[in-house]
């Protein structure tokens, strides 16, 4: 078999495939030319649709419910940690506050990844949002960084300046949680 019939019969299957847009519907692959470069194509992967960014009901919900238990953990966190109660009131608060603002944390890192395709490359993709999209990537990067470093960094200066960093970031990272939105709702 040529190169060009072989090339011919890859085109004619890669028609028959269903390709899903990142919505509920699906459509057929479609070529121009039976001969066309399959590598060289943008028709190969095609941009998804223009709502394709938009992230689910249910899982908006999800990411909303997760980074609000963050910041209240968190808020809760330094509340009582500023706050210098005695240490039998103060400890069990701390200590559910931090198990809890870790587990959050890990689903917070799963959501975050759930939605890297359908929402973050898309959007990046066709230009949406990127300036508030890269300050939150950025610092969520940094945060996951610190947060990391809270848990296994030894010594008392590299840990006291970590949890510094690591407050700081999350508070901003509230903010730029809510500009992301803000910005995000009016452009669309």
């Amino acid at each position: 078999m040529s190169s060009m019939s072989y090339r011919r019969v890859l085109v004619t299957l890669t028609r028959l495939v269903p390709c899903f847009t990142g919505t509920a519907s699906w459509r057929l692959r479609a070529f121009s030319h039976p001969d066309t470069d399959l590598m060289s194509t943008s028709q190969f992967a095609p941009r998804p649709k223009h709502h394709a960014y938009r992230i689910g009901r249910s899982r908006r919900r999800a990411l909303y419910v997760v980074f609000s238990l963050l910041m209240l953990t968190g808020v809760l966190w330094l509340a009582v940690y500023w706050s210098r109660l005695d240490p039998e009131v103060g400890a069990p608060w701390q200590a559910w506050s931090m198990k809890i603002h870790g587990g959050a944390a890990l689903a917070s890192l799963f959501l975050i990844g759930t939605i890297w395709n359908s929402h973050i490359w898309h959007a990046w993709q066709r230009g949406r949002n990127r300036i508030a999209g890269s300050l939150l990537g950025s610092f969520l990067v940094l945060l996951i960084l610190t947060g990391y470093g809270l848990y296994y960094f030894n010594g008392e200066t590299l840990r006291a300046a970590t949890e510094w960093i690591h407050w700081i970031v999350g508070g901003v990272l509230g903010l730029l949680f809510w500009l992301h939105l803000s910005l995000g709702r009016c452009a669309a």
